[in-house]
């Protein structure tokens, strides 16, 4: 699970390293534009960045939910559990995950209807007119593991085992 999580989280990491790159090249073409103005030399910007950046970082969001849910990188309200009576924190645990497990599978399924609805609707992306369902999917994969990652953390739970895997 681990190597799966980390895996997709990569895939998130990357789609964040092309926005960090896209947004350095624009950046220097708009800066170069405004020094190369008074001798009248343009230098546009890169044709679509919003476009492209808003798409990567639908994906890239999404992308590190399981690694944050197996790392228990999430909140949690240790003022009133740790006090607590082991057996509490146990079945907080159970019921954390159990929940976590049916909302992650309740947004993967409304986002693959939502991909569904934008494909039939033909919606494309403002400047470039990119298709924007393909780029649901990713989304719906990323919901998808969170829940198996929750699922597995709730039998995990259940049998008294520690909710951590690796460094918050």
């Amino acid at each position: 699970m681990t190597a799966l999580v980390n895996f997709w989280a990569m895939i998130g990491g990357l789609c964040l390293a092309l926005i960090v790159a896209l947004t350095a090249v624009n950046v220097g073409a708009l800066a170069a534009d405004m020094v190369l103005r008074g001798w009248d030399i343009r230098v546009p910007g890169i044709y679509g960045y919003e476009d492209v950046v808003k798409l990567l970082a639908s994906v890239a969001a999404l992308a590190f939910f399981p690694l944050c849910q197996w790392r228990g990188g999430h909140v949690a309200v240790g003022l009133l559990i740790d006090p607590a009576p082991r057996w509490i924190g146990r079945v907080n645990r159970v019921i954390a995950q159990a929940l976590t497990t049916g909302v992650a599978l309740f947004l993967a399924w409304w986002m693959a209807i939502g991909a569904l609805e934008v494909r039939r609707d033909g919606l494309t992306t403002g400047i470039l007119e990119w298709p924007q369902w393909p780029f649901y999917w990713p989304g719906v994969v990323s919901m998808l593991l969170w829940a198996l990652v929750a699922a597995v953390m709730t039998l995990n739970a259940l049998k008294g085992e520690e909710a951590v895997h690796g460094p918050a």
